[in-house]
């Protein structure tokens, strides 16, 4: 029989005596005085037998229920803060909006237990045990679960912030919207957890076994993950920048478009990861092991096809210097279409900051798989400026094969799209200037030797030449390149000439040339004027189908080219 022990703050002596009785009696009463909150307020309740018991909305500050058979009960409402559960049997219990602040509940058997919109904060967890749990909607930030063992249970929309999991096994367990802020996972067992879109900016899950993990879409930014097991883990969409993976395992991860900048990769195990379209950039690729990765997801586009990669290859290939951004091609380079992406966005750049982007490397890395370098002036922002350029490239591609009709049309929705990116890009301290002499790497190495080991250095390519064996004149690619610069120069002249027309059809050619000067941004100037005298004059009269619009199109690029035009 459990004791009943008063104390200076003594509970109310009826509810007491009450349950003394026994929980049918308890129950009944309580049934019959909806009203009345029960107050057991100090109480010492150690090893009771409570099951099923009716606890709505009663009052057990600072209660001892150590041990207790608390199996069944409805606790909905009521307020155990500081509260002593340890050892307690709460399988099968029910809390709804619940006060459970800093309460004791180590050891405790929560199996079967429901948990909604109860505050945990502060509240001790050490080796219990829920199995088949639900717990949501609930804020157990600063709890500590460590040792706790977690098996097929759902944690739901729940704040966890600086909570910790230490040494922890989690065991067919959902995380669903959960905030992890700060959380600590050291040294904890994940097996079959899904965590999709969690908040876990900052936790730590060093030594943790993560395998198989589903964290897709989390927020890893800033998170500790050293010498973690994540093979087979999905992180794909995953923000991971900031965070440390040394010497963890990733061998079979899916890494499709994940976000790593600043990432700590060194003494990563690669081997069979899939990194589809992920972006690395600042990152620490030192001393990994990979003998081969994925392009694609299911395992397609193997890398290298019919090999493995040799010691520090893929650190060598895939490390990105210092305020640089990567564009990677798999088969091969339309370097008409770059030219025109390339120059086009790093007008805009100009236009907004000043300054402008510069083409650092160009490899090609076999099996039609092509890398270039690109270097950003510190301050912008890598990752928008990668998906610019990445966007212009496909659609002039597209437009080049006859899917983009109307080149006018084209351009300005570059322009439209790209707008609000360009606006927020910052203003940088150094210039740098886009150099048209690229150079074709076709070693892997850092010295540019051909597969032949005889140090050739060749030159990019006539526009239109993919893969790394065309090779012609330089001359012939940039003339090529300047022509359709021209060409749709004058495009979107004759379009600002025509829309006058519309607005003002009295408008002469002073108030023509005016308004087209006021039209166009300073770098578009330039790079027409440009244009003009790599190709002459005669290509306006090529280029202007209506004679009517020559004369006024020849004056406004000639004024251009005079100092301060």
């Amino acid at each position: 029989m459990w004791k009943l022990v008063w104390t200076n703050d003594a509970p109310d002596s009826l509810h007491l005596a009450l349950l003394h009785q026994g929980v049918d009696i308890w129950n009944d009463w309580r049934q019959q005085n909806p009203k009345i909150i029960p107050s057991f307020h100090k109480a010492d309740l150690i090893e009771a037998d409570l099951n099923h018991a009716n606890f709505n909305k009663a009052e057990f500050k600072e209660a001892n229920l150590s041990g207790s058979n608390l199996s069944g009960a409805s606790f909905n409402e009521a307020t155990l803060t500081k509260a002593n559960l340890t050892k307690a049997n709460l399988s099968g219990a029910g809390f709804y909006e619940a006060d459970l602040t800093e309460v004791d509940l180590a050891n405790a058997n929560l199996d079967c237990t429901c948990f909604n919109k109860v505050d945990f904060n502060g509240s001790k967890f050490t080796n219990a045990t829920f199995h088949v749990i639900r717990i949501s909607d609930t804020n157990c930030s600063q709890c500590d679960f460590s040792g706790a063992s977690f098996h097929a249970g759902e944690i739901m929309r729940t704040n966890l912030n600086k909570t910790n999991f230490s040494n922890t096994v989690f065991d067919r367990t959902l995380f669903l919207g959960a905030r992890l802020h700060g959380a600590n996972f050291s040294g904890a067992t994940l097996n079959n957890v899904k965590m999709p879109g969690a908040y876990l900016n900052g936790a730590k899950f060093n030594n943790a076994n993560l395998a198989g993990i589903d964290l897709s879409g989390a927020d890893l930014s800033n998170v500790d993950l050293s010498s973690a097991d994540l093979s087979d883990a999905n992180l794909s969409d995953a923000n991971l920048s900031n965070a440390n993976f040394h010497k963890a395992i990733l061998s079979r991860a899916c890494l499709t478009r994940v976000k790593a900048i600043n990432t700590d990769f060194s003494g990563v195990e690669l081997t069979g990861a899939c990194i589809e379209d992920w972006i690395v950039n600042k990152s620490n690729l030192n001393n990994v092991f990979c003998q081969f990765v994925y392009l694609k997801c299911h395992k397609e586009e193997r890398r290298p096809l019919d090999r493995n990669f040799e010691e520090s290859e893929f650190t060598r290939l895939y490390q990105v210097a210092q305020d640089t951004i990567e564009l990677v091609f798999r088969n091969g380079i339309n370097w008409q279409a770059f030219a025109f992406a390339f120059t086009e966005a790093n007008a805009n750049i100009y236009d907004l900051s000043g300054y402008e982007l510069y083409l650092k490397k160009y490899e090609s890395l076999g099996d039609g798989f092509i890398r270039l370098e690109v270097i950003v002036p510190s301050g912008l922002d890598h990752e928008d400026i990668q998906r610019d350029l990445v966007i212009r490239y496909e659609r002039q591609i597209a437009k080049l094969e006859g899917k983009v009709e109307v080149q006018s049309e084209f351009i300005r929705s570059l322009q439209d799209e790209n707008k609000q990116l360009l606006r927020t890009l910052a203003l940088v301290p150094i210039n740098y200037h886009f150099h048209r002499s690229v150079h074709l790497q076709t070693g892997t190495g850092s010295n540019m030797t051909n597969n032949n080991g005889e140090g050739d250095t060749y030159n990019v390519e006539q526009a239109g030449a993919v893969g790394r064996y065309a090779r012609s004149d330089y001359n012939t690619f940039i003339h090529s390149w300047e022509k359709q610069t021209l060409a749709e120069s004058i495009e979107e002249i004759l379009h600002l000439i025509k829309q006058l027309e519309e607005n003002n059809p009295s408008a002469n050619e002073s108030d023509q040339i005016t308004y087209i000067n006021d039209e166009t941004t300073p770098s578009f100037k330039r790079r027409v004027a440009g244009a003009l005298q790599a190709c002459g004059e005669t290509a306006l009269d090529e280029f202007v189908l209506e004679n009517k619009y020559l004369k006024l199109v020849k004056a406004v690029i000639k004024g251009w080219l005079q100092p301060g035009g």
